[in-house]
């Protein structure tokens, strides 16, 4: 359910990078979420327009077990 008066607010521990940046799309049908507006009214940057479902997205984080690191 999405409510009105939501704030979102984060904290970051340096200066912007954007090299780092990362993102999905706002839209992605794995995240599920039914949203009040259509796709082609959404107001969004080039970027925001731009970024991979969640489906897509690289593998940022690969993770090896402890049992691979001595295999």
């Amino acid at each position: 359910m999405l409510d009105p008066d939501t704030e979102v607010i984060y904290k970051v521990s340096a200066y912007y990078d954007p090299q780092s940046g990362r993102g999905v799309a706002w839209d992605a049908p794995e995240i599920g979420i039914a949203w009040p507006v259509d796709a082609k009214e959404a107001i969004l940057t080039e970027r925001d327009r731009a970024l991979p479902r969640l489906s897509e997205l690289a593998d940022f984080f690969p993770y090896a077990s402890f049992a691979d690191s001595y295999a």
